[in-house]
């Protein structure tokens, strides 16, 4: 119960604070970046660092950009039920996720943060039987959600998450730069899909393979182009089965 109301607590004051936007300079993103690194997070620094920046989130231009590119249609999620799944679901890495997770990940609208969860994973409830089993409750929910078999609109309420609009290249004085949403989920949802993701990870590896992963080089993705193409041609030649599959 307690940890409940310090969870709502919290909830309410990121949804009551009102932030100052504040212009997004080079010097700006340096402060942030020495600031992480004191912090521990020194990749997260430098991702800073090197990057472009980010858009302003009260320009109209950009708010246009995010809403064209992370399109909404919420009528057509509602028309059909979900196939059923064909094994039940686990989540065995659940804990091992939640243990590593970094205290400064990304923060959703509903203001959920990692120690949150955290504290249920690492606890000492000594005879709270209530206490130690909501780790257990957690996972559980998580498999619910994953699974399909929560109601249509809680899985939605729980879903939402904030978009961060990274620029890809400096824009000319006076310009509007492309910039590319990044969306960031509370630690609830954001931790169910990447453990799921790592107990799916090696058995997929098996089936899909060979993986490229990165292209690292000058001219790597013409390389790759030109490589996938004679890749076919030979498997059609040979008269055997190819699949070449790119995501991004």
């Amino acid at each position: 119960r307690t940890v409940l109301k310090e969870w709502c607590n919290d909830a309410r004051e990121t949804l009551s604070e009102t932030r100052e936007v504040r212009e997004d300079t080079a010097e700006r993103r340096t402060e942030q970046c020495i600031d992480c690194i004191n912090k521990g997070d020194i990749q997260r620094g430098l991702n800073i660092h090197e990057g472009n920046g980010r858009g302003r989130t009260d320009d109209p231009a950009i708010q246009r950009q995010m809403k064209g590119k992370h399109p909404q249609d919420g009528s057509r999620h509602f028309t059909t039920q979900p196939p059923p799944n064909p094994e039940p679901l686990d989540l065995p890495h659940l804990r091992k996720v939640v243990k590593q997770a970094k205290p400064l990940v990304g923060v959703g609208p509903r203001g959920l943060k990692a120690e949150h969860i955290k504290g249920l994973a690492r606890g000492a409830f000594g005879d709270d039987d209530d206490a130690a089993a909501a780790f257990n409750s957690f996972k559980e929910l998580g498999i619910l959600y994953l699974d399909c078999k929560m109601p249509r609109w809680l899985r939605r309420a729980m879903n939402t998450g904030l978009l961060t609009p990274l620029i890809k290249k400096p824009a000319p004085a006076g310009a509007t730069p492309d910039a590319r949403p990044v969306n960031a989920r509370d630690f609830d949802v954001a931790s169910w899909t990447k453990a799921l993701q790592r107990s799916k990870t090696q058995p997929t590896r098996k089936q899909v393979a060979p993986q490229q992963l990165a292209v690292g080089v000058s001219g790597g993705c013409q390389i790759k182009i030109v490589g996938a193409k004679l890749a076919l041609e030979k498997a059609q030649r040979d008269g055997k089965p190819y699949v070449h599959v790119a995501l991004d």
